[in-house]
């Protein structure tokens, strides 16, 4: 399973939704926006995961506080796959839909 970088998941949403041929107004955060954000946030865990794991290698960190911080990844991780594949199960509905 290959991971579609973040601009090509962008220009295909773009794609979609200039289909519609009208652009209605939006309160609150994009699509973009919230895809940002969390693929931010993931970043930020795996930074965070990986300085506890170096400190853990010369005992600076407690196990139990890196298996947490792992589990933690784990589940972000998981949101994000999880995330992708709803996107592109739609961009793959949507397609059809033109054929």
């Amino acid at each position: 399973m290959s991971i579609i970088g973040t601009g090509s998941v962008f220009s295909q949403y773009n794609k979609i939704a200039g289909m519609a041929g009208q652009k209605k107004a939006v309160q609150g955060p994009g699509f973009q926006d919230i895809l940002s954000q969390s693929l931010k946030n993931t970043s930020q865990a795996i930074k965070s995961n990986e300085q506890l794991a170096k400190q853990q290698v010369v005992d600076q960190v407690d196990l139990t506080k890196l298996t947490t911080s792992t589990a933690q990844l784990d589940v972000k991780i998981a949101e994000i796959t999880a995330f992708r594949d709803k996107i592109l199960g739609a961009i793959q509905e949507l397609l059809k839909m033109q054929a």
